[in-house]
């Protein structure tokens, strides 16, 4: 049986079309805006190029929480760490990540850190400006746990393949069985692999693995963990893993050692943790059999669930005096299982790094995976194959490079690619795991869902034509769209990457450069295009205050003159075009008891789409959307004395707006539209 009709019914031309101020005539309609079906025909794994799952839902969002959620990654010097908060503070940034290594216990006192100036520089900056910090417990397999460096000498070369190295006798004696081996001899950059697993006593040290190049006679660098890598939580029998539970120890001494000193530093609990960073990335530390070939440990249990919940158990117990800390599952940054239903009590959000892994997806081809494809009425839309692959039946054409791409259907192989689910009310399962913004651990809250890493990066569309001087103008747009598309639909802390970091940087170099050449404060409006930008947009809330009442505005209609789509279909139901329409993204905040801040643009599937084929290359503006007049049918509001104004924190100019019509409940406004969110304020009458 088919299912109910979504995406052609949505954007049906009205029999008698409606005219604008100037007599204009609607080329088409929205009456149906929030239709849960949207997610809700979704299964894990299918994707869809019609289906639009975050309009499933429209929240009318505290604009206390957005304001609030604006974040980014601290990563700059500690020289610059006072004036980077002054600018970050000033331009609306309430949030600032940055890491704290397990590599920064020291190893001699591992009471200690051996980082805690800096620790105390970055911590007092942000309390000075008003910014929370948010510090990453992590383990980055580059220096994965507190170490000491060791030179090894070996007496004559050993070839790849050899599992067995001769030392001589101050470099046999320096050895600690399981704990010494080579820096980045196997892996790049990976500290200790091969492991030694025990010497002899004519020097013959046993490598954890086999030399995967040659070794030549002669000094090498080498260093000795504090702790092994960690193994499974249980043995085979079902019984306590000691190794587990001596290198866990550790890691909770470092819990324990970074939280005190933050908490006196600051004199409160005014921070958050989040417990690693990504899964997917220089983590081999977590398995011990990385260090190993063959395997060593057939042992039970999963060690990401084992560290999570024993951490936060540890971060809870008020007899350690963090009670009241936020707690983020940093393990779930760059997957898709971890959920509300499975999370530890206790833990305050999970962390996502959505960012567009890949790069720009460009349709067709079409998909010819283990993907199955749905059409606009959530049908199976392809055939598959004996091996079990889709062929789509039809496959539009347009490219995919948009900073909401997880809010989408258009990306489900990725690591985050559930991400919308988590934000959803609606509760969705995948493999069984209970999904969505309500759903919990027996007995305790449910967690919110933090974005601790974001950004697009324009140079992965070189492709199309997008050069280093479209970057900053680019990541402004974007960074707006994810700032407001995000936090609407559920997000409530967003930590951009990055502060500082080549095609990441959202401060403009040049203000790091002045600082240093003057040693003196460049000024709060010398922070580039992308920190205005953030500026115009927070700057849109001003006022904002807690709602003893909150109230909900809904979109009753969206009239559309300019009939401009994202791509065109083949002229059937199953296959109809995606008009700008269907997904124009309106994203309302309560400000006050009388006024709502709706954040209104196109999401449109594709940042690098060059709408000025003959600008010149110096012009970023020409991957800006021209803009399109919208009507817009809102409840929730209107009647007399009601006004309505808008303005574009991308430009920092005003919004043309006509208000139509202004009944009890109901306000009818027109505006221009583009790809880029403007601002449309709402004020009631006292």
């Amino acid at each position: 049986m088919r299912a109910r009709p979504v995406l052609a019914a949505l954007t049906a031309v009205a029999l008698v079309a409606p005219a604008s101020a100037s007599g204009q005539q609607f080329a088409g309609e929205v009456t149906d805006y929030v239709d849960e079906s949207q997610q809700t025909l979704l299964s894990f794994g299918d994707e869809s190029h019609w289906l639009q799952p975050w309009r499933a839902y429209l929240d009318t969002v505290p604009a206390l929480r957005l304001k609030s959620a604006v974040g980014i990654n601290f990563n700059v010097k500690d020289a610059q760490a006072d004036a980077a908060a002054r600018l970050l503070a000033a331009n609306g940034f309430k949030r600032a990540r940055f890491e704290v290594g397990f590599n920064n216990i020291n190893y001699a006192n591992p009471a200690q850190l051996i980082n805690l100036n800096s620790l105390r520089t970055r911590l007092l900056a942000l309390k000075k400006y008003g910014i929370r910090p948010l510090i990453l417990l992590n383990s980055n397999e580059g220096g994965p746990c507190p170490s000491k460096p060791v030179t090894l000498r070996t007496v004559e070369p050993a070839p790849a393949g050899d599992t067995r190295i001769h030392l001589d006798p101050a470099s046999a004696a320096a050895v600690v069985p399981r704990k010494t081996g080579l820096n980045g001899f196997q892996t790049a950059g990976k500290m200790a692999d091969p492991l030694i697993v025990s010497v002899d006593s004519a020097g013959w040290a046993t490598l954890s693995r086999p030399l995967r190049r040659d070794l030549p006679a002669g000094s090498h660098r080498a260093a000795t963990l504090l702790y092994e890598p960690f193994h499974r939580p249980r043995r085979e029998d079902g019984t306590p893993e000691p190794r587990f539970e001596a290198t866990l120890a550790g890691w909770l001494n470092y819990v324990k050692v970074v939280t005190r000193e933050a908490r006196t530093i600051l004199g409160n609990q005014n921070f958050d943790v989040e417990i690693w960073n990504e899964v997917y990335w220089r983590s081999e530390f977590l398995d011990v059999n990385e260090y190993y070939a063959p395997d060593i440990d057939t042992g039970e249990g999963d060690v990401t669930e084992a560290i999570l919940a024993r951490t936060v158990a540890w971060l809870r117990d008020r007899a350690n005096g963090v009670q009241n800390i936020g707690i983020a599952n940093g393990f779930a940054s760059q997957r898709y299982q971890d959920a509300g239903s499975t999370s530890p009590a206790g833990l305050t959000a999970i962390s996502k790094h959505p960012y567009l892994y890949g790069g720009v997806n460009r349709f067709p081809p079409a998909y010819i995976d283990w993907v199955r494809p749905l059409d606009a009425q959530g049908d199976p839309d392809g055939t598959q194959n004996l091996i079990g692959n889709w062929h789509e039946f039809f496959t539009p054409t347009y490219s995919d490079f948009h900073p909401e791409r997880y809010l989408w259907a258009t990306e489900k192989i990725y690591y985050d690619a559930e991400f919308v689910r988590d934000l959803s009310p609606h509760t969705t399962y995948v493999d069984g795991v209970a999904h969505g913004r309500n759903t919990r651990p027996p007995g305790a809250a449910a967690p919110g869902v933090w974005v601790t890493e974001m950004n697009l990066v324009p140079a992965d569309a070189s492709s199309m034509g997008v050069t280093s001087g479209d970057r900053v103008h680019m990541q402004a747009k974007s960074t707006l769209r994810t700032l407001t598309s995000f936090v609407n639909k559920g997000v409530s802390a967003v930590h951009m990457f990055a502060t500082t970091f080549q095609d990441y940087a959202l401060v403009d170099p040049k203000f790091f450069t002045t600082l240093a050449q003057t040693g003196v404060y460049p000024g709060s409006n010398a922070g580039g295009e992308i920190v205005d930008a953030v500026r115009r947009l927070t700057s849109g809330f001003t006022g904002a205050t807690a709602i003893a009442s909150p109230r909900s505005l809904s979109l009753l209609q969206i009239g559309d003159y300019a009939g401009n789509v994202q791509f065109t279909g083949d002229g059937t139901a199953d296959h109809p075009s995606l008009h700008n329409r269907d997904v124009l993204a309106f994203l309302p905040f309560q400000v006050t008891a009388r006024r709502f801040v709706v954040a209104v643009y196109v999401m449109t599937s594709n940042l690098a789409k060059n709408y000025k084929p003959g600008a010149p290359t110096t012009d970023p503006t020409r991957f800006d959307m021209p803009p399109e007049t919208y009507r817009l049918t809102i409840g929730g509001t209107g009647g007399p004395g009601v006004t309505a104004n808008a303005s574009d924190p991308l430009t920092g100019k005003p919004v043309p707006v006509t208000v139509i019509s202004n009944d009890p409940g109901r306000l009818a406004v027109e505006l221009p539209v583009t790809d880029s969110p403007r601002l449309l304020r709402i004020d009631e009458p006292l």
